[in-house]
């Protein structure tokens, strides 16, 4: 029998059975950036249903190529899996919203079934977050120069209002969302510091944190300030706890006060920043001055409300909660769903279709059972990742510079998610990052 043949054979299906994951791979990654970018999302506004649905479809199939590689659907988290059924039997259960219920529930296999499970991904995370950083590095500088050039512009589509520039106090730039943008600013910067650690592309990664870092302080993002504090405590913590040499209590307590200060840095060095940035363009150009900039937001109906309504649409979802508490209203069915059943709350008013909360979503769109599949999932990779880092401060342990950037990111856009739409049945990048990087966190745990 001829086994190089039949090795060689085997060789080149397992190489062209990653190359089409790799396709899919990259696919769903850049038309994700495709969608946050406010020009180009205005450009494909007419056919971005008919585009996502058939990308969404296509990288499913490498879902499909995975089954057949393994002769198994059970190489996939049991949880995973029950929490998709769940959220197609609550599709199935209503069928008004059902186009969009499909898509969704699409989205979400391919963040579930595809980024975090597919373990052939892993060697393409060092290459996507250099392709990321450089991507987002030329947006936020193109965003920054429509800020000098005072350019703003407002594009009413049929179900939403894309802005563009410099806009209601706060750079939108070339992203669709600044609260988002902000996020990728974080993720871009954790990156930046990531190669500066190991000297990798270090006159591109300084600049690049810079501009990051300018962007952040004129996007006048409170998600991302709240974020960005968290994650600096987090990240400091765990730098300066092996630095103090007393017992573990006294060792403790300097590391959170240090952390809190160097928290508190962070956020100052935003109000440092957009400073320079606005003299920087009164200088610039004439015909802006420091007065015309004001960067106190305007809350809803001009009250006292610094959630920006997000607390008035949490009490309008818990009352969709209690009427539809078993199944859900279904991913994409809460706005419809309000306005035939709760006509006066704010979602039915203001046609809000995302609850700016990742559990709250859930828990809205497929009910008590399926929040809570996807909670007890949650929550038991955290309580894994915490054990790890309890034993490196009980231990003194060494840093995994490449487990902390992946944790670092994670907390990150966990954090922004308890005020955004994001992570599950929602095309956004940060959601990409959060699933692929979860996975990479599996992998990297099972070794450790």
């Amino acid at each position: 029998m001829n086994f190089v043949g039949s090795s060689t054979c085997i060789d080149t299906c397992k190489n062209g059975c990653f190359l089409f994951k790799k396709i899919c791979f990259y696919l769903f990654f850049f038309w994700l950036f495709f969608l946050n970018i406010s020009p180009l999302a205005v450009a494909s506004a007419n056919i971005y249903s008919y585009a996502s649905t058939i990308i969404s479809v296509i990288c499913l199939s490498s879902v499909a190529l995975s089954i057949y590689q393994k002769r198994s659907i059970f190489i996939y988290n049991k949880w995973l899996i029950l929490f998709l059924i769940i959220s197609t039997i609550s599709c199935f259960s209503n069928f008004d919203g059902f186009p969009a219920n499909v898509k969704r529930v699409l989205w979400s296999a391919i963040y579930l079934l595809f980024l975090f499970s597919d373990d052939d991904l892993s060697s393409l995370v060092k290459e996507t977050k250099d392709i990321f950083s450089s991507i987002v590095f030329f947006l936020s500088l193109v965003s920054l120069g429509m800020f000098f050039a005072n350019y703003e512009n407002v594009f009413p589509l049929l179900d939403y209002v894309v802005y563009m520039g410099f806009t209601d106090f706060r750079l939108f730039g070339a992203y669709m969302d600044p609260n988002y943008a902000s996020v990728l600013s974080i993720l871009c910067i954790i990156f930046c510091l990531e190669n500066l650690m190991k000297k990798r592309y270090v006159k591109f990664s300084v600049l690049n944190l810079i501009v990051q870092i300018f962007y952040m302080s004129l996007a006048n993002s409170r998600t991302c300030m709240v974020s960005l504090f968290i994650l600096s405590f987090f990240v400091s913590f765990f730098s300066l706890y092996n630095k103090f040499k007393f017992n573990k209590v006294l060792n403790i307590s300097l590391s959170v006060l240090s952390s809190f200060f160097c928290a508190f840095l962070c956020l100052l060095s935003l109000k440092f920043s957009s400073t320079i940035m606005i003299k920087s363009a009164s200088l610039l150009n004439s015909s802006i001055t420091c007065d015309e900039f004001q960067f106190d937001r305007i809350n809803i109906d001009e009250s006292l409300d610094y959630s920006s309504g997000r607390l008035e649409i949490w009490k309008s979802a818990f009352e969709i909660f209690k009427k539809k508490w078993l199944l859900g209203t279904s991913p994409g069915n809460i706005k419809n769903y309000a306005e035939n059943y709760f006509p006066d709350c704010i979602i039915a008013e203001r046609h809000y279709y995302a609850m700016h909360n990742v559990f709250i979503d859930v828990f809205t769109s497929v009910g008590l059972i399926g929040g809570l599949v996807f909670l007890l999932f949650l929550l038991k990779f955290l309580i894994r990742i915490i054990k790890i880092y309890i034993k490196r401060i009980n231990e003194n342990g060494e840093y995994n510079l490449d487990l902390d950037v992946l944790v670092s990111s994670v907390l990150a856009i966990s954090i922004s998610s308890m005020f955004l739409s994001d992570i599950m049945f929602f095309n956004k990048l940060s959601a990409f990052f959060f699933w692929l990087f979860l996975g990479e966190i599996r992998r990297k745990m099972e070794i450790l």
